[in-house]
């Protein structure tokens, strides 16, 4: 009977798409239970599963992209991609904003974006696809096959940068490791148990969880990187605030942060530090400016008085 009604779903998924996406939409809940809890057939029934992509337009209409089948992705896989990419996120505005997407989106290579908390454990348990293996983009595997490591030169100051966090962040990390996978943003951190993940064991555990050490990626090259590297010998304490923030900047990217209002003690220190700093060049460049009139108006009235002898004569 089950694989009679799969088949059954499939035909008419091939029959009328748009009738099956108003189905789908109405109980893919239970589609996605049936991935969770059927292994003989999870993956026929995976099949039936739509996602949205990080494909913004359909490529056959150039119509905006609609839900889409795990076939319809397998066969628009690039040549040489190895793997069936997702990302769980709340929405498809910070999927598309997340830094996890960056290398993605440079490199060209389309990404499922996952919204509902059971999309998440879907993909665990299916695992693979038509032979390709599941991967999130936040995994450090997702790390090591998107490395453009052919495109930017080693920085010089990785390994400082590196030995430098896992200090400044001993207690919080349990690896810090160089990534070319980012463009935009200093750090990430992988493989780490998601927001739904952890929510989930905290109800189910009736405790709230500590959060453990992470694995934290950093990109070297960017100016943020540049400067902490530049600062951590000269002003340890800015160092190790800076340091400490691009560390909750990066769980907040990760929804592992869970409790922001923990960084607003430092972040008042940094806009202070900052504030204090602009304070005294605006000082500086008004005691200038005031130096500068004043010894214009010496020169002016020195001056005026040749002129004002001249004209008597």
């Amino acid at each position: 009977l089950t694989k009679k009604l799969i088949s059954f779903f499939a035909d008419e998924a091939k029959k009328d798409p748009i009738k099956y996406e108003e189905f789908h939409n109405e109980f893919s809940s239970f589609l996605k239970e049936g991935v969770c809890t059927d292994y003989v057939n999870k993956e026929k029934i995976a099949r039936l599963l739509r996602f949205q992509t990080s494909l913004d337009r359909d490529e056959s209409s150039n119509e905006k992209a609609k839900m889409q089948s795990l076939d319809d992705y397998v066969s628009r896989m690039k040549i040489g991609q190895k793997a069936v990419y997702y990302l769980c996120a709340p929405n498809r505005e910070m999927a598309l904003g997340s830094p996890y997407m960056e290398t993605f989106k440079k490199n060209g290579t389309e990404v499922l974006l996952l919204y509902q908390p059971i999309d998440e454990f879907v993909m665990k348990n299916l695992m693979e696809f038509n032979g390709r293996k599941l991967i999130s983009v936040e995994s450090s595997e997702a790390s090591k096959e998107h490395d453009d490591k052919k495109e930017l030169p080693k920085s010089p100051i990785g390994d400082d940068l590196v030995k430098y966090l896992s200090n400044a962040l001993a207690s919080k990390v349990s690896q810090v490791s160089v990534t070319n996978r980012l463009v935009d943003s200093p750090a990430v951190i992988v493989d780490h148990d998601s927001a739904h993940y952890r929510k989930m064991m905290q109800m189910m555990e009736q405790k709230k969880m500590a959060l453990p050490k992470q694995k934290l990626e950093i990109n070297p090259h960017h100016p943020i990187m540049k400067q902490l590297h530049s600062v951590q010998g000269g002003q340890p304490e800015i160092a190790q605030l800076v340091a400490e923030q691009i560390f909750d900047n990066a769980l907040i990217a990760a929804d592992i942060l869970d409790n922001p209002r923990s960084m607003l003690p430092r972040l008042n220190t940094i806009l202070k530090k900052c504030m204090g700093g602009a304070a005294t060049s605006a000082t500086e460049g008004d005691d200038k400016g005031e130096t500068a009139e004043s010894s214009g108006e010496d020169t002016t009235s020195e001056n005026t008085e040749p002129k004002a002898e001249e004209q008597k004569a």
